[in-house]
């Protein structure tokens, strides 16, 4: 028996996605996206790595670990819209079966993460994502908030599937009132978690001040986690001229080259930013000091930022004693009791342990299926990472770590 074995059958994994094809969209999501559907059917690639425009019609593969893994005789295994569950949620429990888990957060694949892109960033920065949409800031705005209602409707549809899935909906916080109300509604609708941006201040104030609190108080008052993804860091880098540094013959490729613009390793480097900006804030803030209960999630925004964060925030609220008097705890155990986050598969977050042992605490699993980034196996791949820490840091990292944010 291995040390995964142990645990497997009750893995909660913090990173699944849909991914429904953008032909699929308006059925599925509302007309509102078909414009933004026409527009990667017409100009993106259908056969690249991982792309919205995959000409995939019937989620009929057979669900077996050793086809997800090795593929159909292909270079690799099936990823997106191919693999088996990518776009009936109805499947996806049989997937869940396979690799052991027991629940999954499950993120957007499509319209839920443009929504949430389009409502943070620059027509520039959309158009070197993506390719010329050619909107107005303001028309971007209005795709994007109506692109996350739809997404949102779709995330309290599946959510009524199985209990082992849980759908998050995405929150635009560029008003406060109004998300406040979102979440009200989608609380009310069967919704177990929620995303939002975190490139971007909520209502345009620090995620720490006062005057943010109604917010906070609505995902405790629904017994909420708040997650962050990528797809809501977009605005904290604003700018398209800060990944495109020149590479590929001295250009960078744009998204009709390359689909999700998430390609590029500048941006892989940088995507914790927003999460590191947004909780050091509601710290120093004292958000978790107002909000004992609130949960926070970073989810495949990388790990390797956290421990040193922490470290670094405690070195410098010991020089500012008088601006920190009123929080009761470090850094380090606000994030230990409210904060958890997944790694990438690529990170050796056992070194990470070895440095700052207190991230056995909050570290999570996250497969990240059925996107190519994830790996191959990735549960079988951290649990050998991990081995030499044992079974409580396997049963930490694989199950018990993650129910802040997946409460039973």
């Amino acid at each position: 028996m291995t040390l995964l074995d142990a645990v497997s059958g009750r893995i909660l994994d913090t990173d699944n996605h849909e991914y429904v094809p953008a032909h699929m969209w308006a059925e599925q999501f509302g007309e509102v996206s078909k414009p933004i559907a026409d527009f990667f059917l017409r100009e993106h690639d259908p056969n690249a790595l991982s792309s919205f425009s995959a000409p995939v019609y019937h989620d009929d593969g057979p669900v077996s670990r050793e086809i997800v893994e090795k593929g159909w005789g292909t270079k690799r295994p099936p990823v997106g819209a191919i693999a088996p569950g990518a776009i009936n949620m109805r499947r996806r429990v049989d997937v869940l079966d396979v690799y052991g888990v027991d629940q999954t957060l499950l993120f957007a694949g499509g319209p839920g993460v443009l929504g949430n892109t389009f409502i943070q960033v620059s027509p520039e920065r959309v158009d070197w994502l993506m390719g010329d949409l050619n909107m107005t800031r303001e028309q971007l705005l209005e795709c994007g908030r109506s692109m996350l209602i739809g997404y949102n409707d779709w995330c309290i549809e599946t959510a009524k599937i199985s209990p082992r899935l849980r759908p998050v909906a995405f929150i635009d916080t560029t008003d406060l009132d109004l998300a406040i109300a979102e979440i009200d509604r989608v609380a009310a609708n069967g919704i177990r978690a929620v995303a939002v941006p975190q490139g971007m201040p909520p209502g345009g104030l620090s995620p720490g001040h006062p005057d943010v609190d109604p917010l906070w108080d609505a995902v405790v008052r629904h017994d909420l986690p708040v997650l962050f993804h990528p797809g809501g860091d977009y605005g904290i880098l604003s700018s398209p001229a800060w990944a495109d540094y020149g590479y590929n013959n001295g250009s960078a490729p744009r998204a009709v080259d390359n689909p999700e613009g998430l390609l590029n390793p500048w941006i892989w480097s940088m995507m914790h930013l927003g999460a590191q900006t947004f909780i050091s804030a509601m710290i120093f803030g004292g958000a978790f000091e107002r909000f004992p209960t609130l949960r926070l999630g970073a989810i495949e925004v990388s790990a390797h930022w956290v421990g040193p964060m922490a470290e670094n925030m405690r070195n410098v609220g010991s020089q500012f004693r008088r601006l920190t008097s009123h929080l009761s705890l470090t850094p380090e155990e606000y994030i230990q009791r409210n904060v958890r986050v997944s790694g990438f598969l690529w990170e050796p977050i056992d070194a990470y342990f070895d440095r700052f042992p207190w991230l056995q605490n909050v570290l999570v699993y996250g497969s990240d299926y059925p996107h190519y980034e994830g790996g191959r196996d990735p549960s079988a791949q951290f649990a050998q990472r991990l081995a030499r820490f044992g079974p409580q840091v396997i049963e930490k990292f694989f199950v018990t770590n993650a129910q802040l944010l997946m409460p039973q």
